[in-house]
C-alpha cells in the first residue's frame, strides 16, 4: 500500500473508540408493513404490497397524487419533448445500518398502472426483493428513478 496512503488511513482511525460489548443500536421490533403477501421465489422470500395507482391516491393525504396518462413524455437530449414508451419508476429504501434492517423496492408501472413496494423483512431477503424488481424493471420501455435528496 502505498505510504501516502497508509497514513491517511491511520489518522482517520485515531479518536475511534470501540464501543463496549453490548452497547450499540436498541434492538426492537420493525415497524408494521403494509397490509400485502408473502412471495416465495427460487430467491427466497419478501412482502410485497400491490395496489392499482387509482387505490394509492385515493389513499395519498390530501389528494396530491396524480398519475399521467398516455402518452409519457419526457425532455429529449436537446430538451424537446419525446414520447417515454412503458415509464417504470424505480425507488430504493433503506434505514441503513440499524438493528432492524428494513429494505424497500417500490415501482410504480404506467403501462399496467400499478404501484409495487417489495419489502425485504432481513438481510437475507434483499436477494429476493432485487431479483423480483430486476425481472420487472427488465420490461421497461423507460426507467425513471430517484437519487438523493427530494
Amino acid at each position: 500500500m502505498d505510504e501516502a496512503l497508509h497514513e491517511r488511513l491511520r489518522r482517520l482511525a485515531i479518536g475511534r473508540v470501540p464501543l463496549p460489548a453490548g452497547e450499540g443500536p436498541a434492538r426492537g421490533a420493525p415497524p408494521p408493513l403494509p397490509a400485502g403477501t408473502e412471495v416465495e421465489s427460487e430467491h427466497g422470500a419478501f412482502w410485497l404490497v400491490e395496489k392499482s395507482l387509482d387505490e394509492a391516491a385515493r389513499e395519498e393525504e390530501g389528494g396530491r397524487l396524480r398519475f399521467s396518462r398516455r402518452p409519457w413524455r419526457i425532455a429529449g437530449a436537446g430538451g424537446e419533448p419525446i414520447e417515454a414508451p412503458r415509464p417504470i419508476f424505480l425507488d430504493l429504501e433503506t434505514t441503513g445500518f440499524t438493528a432492524c434492517p428494513l429494505f424497500l423496492a417500490a415501482t410504480i408501472d404506467l403501462d399496467s398502472r400499478t404501484l409495487r413496494q417489495r419489502f425485504a423483512r432481513d438481510y437475507p431477503e434483499e436477494r429476493a426483493v432485487v431479483a423480483a424488481t430486476a425481472g420487472e424493471i427488465a420490461g421497461a420501455g423507460t426507467l425513471v428513478t430517484f437519487n438523493g435528496r427530494s
